[in-house]
């Protein structure tokens, strides 16, 4: 029975499969997809909900209760202002700062498990498992060759960055699996009517995961399919114009509705250079540049290498280019500098490193498996382009970025990562005020803090005042806050906040647990390298009442 995997050695070698009683296994092409689902499933789903919410998670989990109450994601929840953006929503306070699709999968989370951590962040988990699965289906779609598959499926399974924010109660996950489904289906899209459907379809629900990673996506299989098809006649006028002008066609309405052009312009000329060199580092973390130096070598050794189908090859290989060059364009003309703006590129140059390691290394196994190892348990291969990074950006002044590099050292990402996952409690700034609250607070208490506005919204039955309206055009409007929480790494309205406790009496109470900046942010850059400056324990401010003072 064929399974489609090139299994063959040179002549004179025994292949493992006459060896070993596999072969003879009527389900064994199944075999990678079973191993890849049980780790995948243990890095992915154990212990989901040993650490709270951080602020971003909490903003889909609180728009998503939002959905079951009024059927659609809402800032005000009859009680609190749910606000990452003072421009996040519309007159009726429908919410328009994101694409919806991912509060509705949470939404139904809820509904079936519960409003818990771990029901917020299971459909992402699972979905998580999916990219896993269809990233090692694509590498054999198009490179028909076990090995160079299992190369690309470990690389992702083992890629520290990718596992964090795969989960996360966020679309992370969600645009991930749209972009591999649209690449495996636009690859098969000519023979199949279902592939076709699907196509469009994946790309409709990229643009309801995240409209940001949709534009320069779309693009590149736009740019890809008429370049690829140049010379063929009737081009315009066929079924594949056709479906590129739906997912236009249906993607216009939401463009009006989240009023995408009237929002304040993000990108500009200005940012590029820069920004260029910092994805570059970002990148790195997952993906060590300096491989990359085999591009040459791979370039020479393809013609003599005899793929199963050439074209495949070669169309995927351009359209993984076309789609890492026009993203890395759009996210370097933005003004914000985010790690999850690569998160749904890292498969593509997985699946493209895993063929150039196959093409460096097939005739030097020993070598190839050791500077394997580096690559898997080490970020070793990731510190060297890091000081040629850090070097670039001192000498043209760009500080921003030399800053961000104080903290990167040599470790193993992921012996931390299993570390952390097998914890199941795990006790950070925002669980700790969490708790604190819940076992002192009273019903109806209105809470002021400069961050972890949103977690302390979903754990908690307090009246949390936005982050985003602590000023006095909104404070005077509502009673005067019963606690206080000023987080010292966030600038935001501090002093005003200093300034009411200044007003009123209030008590200080000191936490054990230190004030670190971020909780469960995925960032690789806050998570593993950030260096905490002059660390103290979180600090509560509980008002004081007036009349008891008196006495």
């Amino acid at each position: 029975m064929s399974c489609g995997y090139d299994l063959k050695q040179p002549m004179g070698k025994k292949r493992i499969f006459d060896i070993m009683p596999l072969r003879n296994l009527k389900y064994y092409p199944l075999l990678p997809y079973f191993f890849i689902v049980i780790l995948a499933g243990y890095l992915l789903l154990i212990n989901l909900d040993n650490v709270y919410f951080w602020e971003d998670e909490a903003e889909t989990a609180m728009l998503s209760k939002s959905i079951l109450k009024f059927g659609c994601p809402m800032v005000f929840d009859g009680s609190n202002f749910i606000l990452q953006s003072p421009n996040s929503y519309v007159d009726d306070y429908k919410y328009i700062y994101h694409p919806w699709l991912q509060f509705y999968i949470v939404s139904l989370s809820f509904k079936l498990f519960g409003e818990t951590t771990w029901a917020g962040r299971i459909p992402f988990a699972f979905i998580g498992v999916l990219c896993f699965l269809f990233s090692f289906s694509l590498t054999q779609k198009v490179f028909r060759n076990l090995i160079i598959s299992s190369l690309a499926a470990v690389i992702l399974l083992l890629n520290v960055p990718l596992l964090d924010h795969f989960r996360q109660c966020r679309y992370y996950a969600l645009s991930t699996f749209m972009v591999l489904l649209a690449c495996y289906t636009y690859l098969k899209w000519e023979t199949n009517k279902l592939m076709y459907l699907c196509f469009i379809l994946s790309l409709i629900g990229l643009f309801h995961s995240n409209y940001a990673t949709f534009v320069p996506t779309f693009l590149a299989f736009i740019a890809h399919y008429y370049w690829a098809n140049r010379n063929k006649t009737n081009i315009i006028k066929n079924k594949y114009t056709l479906a590129f002008s739906l997912i236009i066609l249906t993607s216009i309405p939401w463009i009006f509705f989240l009023k995408i052009f009237k929002k304040e312009s993000q990108l500009s000329i200005n940012y590029f250079f820069g920004h260029f060199v910092y994805y570059l580092f970002l990148l790195n973390i997952a993906i060590p540049l300096v491989l990359f130096l085999f591009i040459p070598l791979a370039i020479k050794k393809y013609q003599y290498i005899k793929m199963q189908d050439d074209s495949l090859v070669k169309n995927f290989i351009l359209l993984s280019l076309l789609m890492i060059m026009l993203n890395f364009i759009f996210i370097s003309l933005n003004r914000q500098i985010f790690y999850r703006y690569l998160i749904h590129l890292i498969p593509i140059f997985s699946i493209l490193l895993s063929y150039l390691i196959y093409l460096g290394f097939q005739n030097q196994k020993i070598i190839g498996a050791a500077f394997l190892s580096l690559l898997l348990f080490t970020n070793v291969l990731n510190y060297i382009p890091i000081k040629i990074i850090d070097y670039t950006a001192a000498k043209i002044k760009l500080e921003k970025i030399t800053k961000k590099l104080e903290g990167f050292s040599i470790k193993s990402l992921f012996f931390i990562y299993i570390s952390e996952i097998n914890q199941t409690d795990v006790m950070c700034p925002t669980k700790a005020i969490i708790f604190y609250l819940n076992n002192n607070g009273k019903k109806g208490d209105m809470v002021y803090t400069n961050y972890d506005d949103l977690p302390l919204m979903f754990y908690t039955k307090l009246r949390i005042q936005s982050r985003y309206l602590l000023n006095p055009e909104w404070t005077d409007k509502y009673p005067d806050p019963d606690w206080i929480i000023i987080r010292k790494d966030w600038e935001y309205y501090q002093r005003e906040l200093k300034d009411i406790i200044q007003k009123h009496p209030f008590k200080e109470i000191v936490l054990e647990t230190l004030d670190k900046k971020f909780g469960n942010n995925p960032d690789p850059l806050y998570k593993y390298f950030l260096i905490e400056n002059n660390p103290r324990p979180i600090i509560i401010y509980n008002k004081i009442d007036e009349q008891n003072l008196r006495k």
